[in-house]
């Protein structure tokens, strides 16, 4: 079952609460109820785990809809400590959908002319789509939101390797029927 009130144990012997949903909960490795603050699970840093709680409240709230202060609640810390390990929301949201956004441009810097050969096809298909598995979310977020934030240079580079894709599928020589 989901945590839903984790107590964590701070530096110093101090403690607080923190209320985890359960699309969050589910990330404790260990599902007990303490674990250090600064540990959301696996051993993450709270850099990291700033950055895994921001994806998910910007996949599901959208970028207008999150808060740095949600953010800091989620994760049991303060929004100072949010505004230290990325000094702004812009920032935040960088972090979070960069690593992205490099495995696709990694994988369309791949693509060449032979791409879409017959007998490369079915490993084309396979490796798109553990791309899009991969990161799930940001490919959710980049296409509900980014046409509102293509001025957010993270977006624009999303968008643009989305363009690169879509130029190399218009160029594919294929029939009307296999497009």
């Amino acid at each position: 079952p989901p945590v839903s009130d984790s107590t964590l144990a701070g530096g110093g012997g101090r403690r607080s609460s923190l209320r985890l949903g359960p699309e969050h909960a589910s990330k404790l490795s260990d599902r007990s109820e303490t674990c250090p603050i600064g540990q959301y699970g696996g051993g993450m840093t709270l850099h990291e785990q700033l950055r895994d709680v921001a994806l998910d409240e910007f996949a599901t709230a959208g970028y207008a809809g999150t808060s740095l202060q949600r953010i800091a609640d989620l994760v049991g810390t303060s929004k100072a400590s949010v505004l230290y390990h990325y000094d702004s929301k812009e920032r935040l949201l960088e972090a979070a959908i960069s690593p992205a956004v490099d495995d696709l441009r990694g994988f369309v810097d791949g693509m060449g002319i032979d791409t879409f050969a017959p007998e490369k096809l079915p490993a084309f298909v396979e490796q798109f789509v553990d791309v899009l598995l991969a990161h799930r979310q940001v490919v959710h977020f980049v296409i509900n939101q980014g046409a509102t934030l293509e001025d957010v240079p993270v977006v624009h580079r999303a968008l643009e390797q989305m363009r690169r894709l879509a130029e190399f599928f218009e160029l594919a020589p294929s029939s009307t029927v296999e497009k």
